[in-house]
């Protein structure tokens, strides 16, 4: 709760900074100044943009910084040498008699803070909107569900190809006459996230080795009968919200052992899935998981070669950035909460096999969780 000389201050470009976006819904390349006191949103942008965010910005005051330069220079009579947007900020928050500025530690520009700190206000440094924006509104979950429809098809389209291709006399996969590579997986998938205004950007299809490296994009021809990992994370540019869907795939007969990795790494994620629900602690996620993993044999080691088994967190929140609250890490502090959006996505992984991992986007319900994603994912192997 903000007191009555208090307000939370964000200088930054909607595109680059989570918190701000998700407060404004406003998409600007540059700085715009967000202030909120405990009656009041106010956006300041330049006149380049006054106009188009007068129509896009709900549930706040949007003003000129023109306006508030000029005043905040009468208040000074240029005794300060301070910033074009240190004078802005001056002439709105004496405006609304705020003395104490809660600011995002990670975030807020530091030579701001001195200049404001120069002219007699109280810099309180503090953590994001990360907790509010964990708890995601009707909407949001209704933005992130259809994004996750699209990546179902999209993934369903590279399956389809995998599917169609043979393996032609030189041992490479092929449709007709093109080979078909990591490259060209993705090019399908991103045309079709792009048809509904989505982003994929550094979608990942590799096989073989590259499976191992967990954020490896892939790169050349698609290897038979190893890991074929799809890890598609689009963004709205409608609405700014993401999705993650994981499903790994074997393009012919897959050895013993990625046989083993892929039913482990299923049966470890539906474990974790089937606990999720509102007051768990997020790490009991992780727990049961690597304890399924390690029931099926396979532990996490270090060895010469890198490390080796389960080697990443077991999932995260998703909402307008792809990782945000809560963690379901092992080390996590987080509690679930109804209307939590997080992915539940083991993996293992080996440098002579490649790796497995699978991911889906659940919501936290009022008795347990529903799965926005619908990507099939029980068969290893296509034929």
């Amino acid at each position: 709760m903000l007191g009555p000389q208090e307000a939370i201050v964000i200088i930054a470009s909607p595109e680059t900074n989570a918190d701000l976006f998700w407060a404004t819904r406003f998409w600007a390349p540059d700085p715009i100044i967000f202030v909120q006191t405990g009656q009041d949103k106010i956006v300041l942008v330049n006149p380049l943009e006054f106009s188009r965010a007068k129509k896009e910005i709900l549930g706040a005051r949007v003003l000129s910084e023109w306006n508030y330069y000029k005043r905040g220079n009468d208040l000074l009579k240029n005794e300060e040498s301070v910033t074009y947007i240190t004078i802005v900020l001056h002439g709105i928050l004496e405006e609304l008699g705020v003395k104490t500025l809660n600011v995002q530690y990670e975030h807020f520009p530091y030579s701001h803070g001195k200049d404001l700190e120069k002219l007699g206000y109280t810099i309180n440094p503090v953590a994001s909107f990360l907790y509010e924006r964990s708890i995601k509104t009707p909407q949001e979950i209704s933005y992130i569900e259809e994004i996750s429809r699209y990546t179902d098809e999209a993934i369903s389209q590279a399956v389809e190809i995998l599917k169609q291709a043979k393996i032609n006399s030189a041992g490479f996969l092929a449709l007709d006459e093109t080979i078909v590579t990591s490259e060209l997986l993705k090019q399908i998938v991103t045309a079709h996230l792009w048809k509904y205004n989505c982003l994929g950007a550094h979608t990942i299809i590799s096989s073989g080795i590259d499976s191992y490296e967990p954020h490896n994009e892939g790169h050349g021809p698609i290897k038979t009968h190893t890991p074929i990992v799809m890890d598609v994370f689009p963004r709205s540019l409608t609405n700014g919200y993401f999705t993650d869907t994981t499903r790994t795939f074997c393009k012919g007969k897959a050895n013993k052992k990625l046989s083993r990795m892929f039913r482990a790494v299923l049966d470890a994620q539906q474990a974790a899935i089937d606990i999720l629900k509102p007051g768990l602690p997020a790490k009991e996620t992780n727990v049961i998981a690597v304890a399924k993993l390690e029931e099926a044999g396979f532990q996490n080691k270090m060895l010469k070669g890198g490390p080796q088994g389960f080697i990443h967190g077991l999932g995260h929140g998703v909402g307008v950035e792809i990782h945000e609250k809560p963690s379901l890490n092992g080390s996590t502090q987080d509690i679930l909460e109804k209307n939590n959006i997080v992915t539940v996505e083991p993996g293992l992984y080996y440098p002579r096999v490649g790796g497995v991992r699978i991911e889906d986007t659940l919501v936290i319900t009022e008795n347990g969780y529903r799965s926005l994603t619908n990507s099939p994912k029980e068969r290893l192997e296509i034929a």
